[in-house]
């Protein structure tokens, strides 16, 4: 398999990940529509995973010249992905096991 193409699959499944977590993440638990804490830690966790994931072969394909300007950019997208991800994992677990 090549792994080009893996950056752009990784920011597809990163951006539903975002968007299931933004509509149903902890957040929303008041409405009574939101996600259990543990499975939006889950559902973070496995988002900066694969976005990470993403983001290191795309900008590493790039920068050996086996790729275009496009998987450079959907590898700095998943690079922000990443991030995202990784600070909404540190809020979930601070706001709700952080000792007063």
């Amino acid at each position: 398999m090549k792994q080009q193409p893996y950056s752009w699959i990784a920011l597809g499944v990163a951006g539903l990940i975002a968007l299931i977590l933004l509509r149903f993440g902890p957040g929303n638990a008041a409405e009574g529509s939101g996600l259990p804490l543990l499975t939006s830690l889950f559902l973070a966790e496995f988002g900066f995973l694969v976005s990470a994931v993403g983001a290191v072969l795309g900008i590493r394909a790039w920068f050996s010249g086996s790729a275009g300007m496009a998987i450079l950019l959907s590898g700095i997208a998943c690079a922000l992905l990443a991030v995202g991800f990784g600070w909404t994992g540190l809020a979930i677990w601070s706001d709700k096991v952080a000792v007063p």
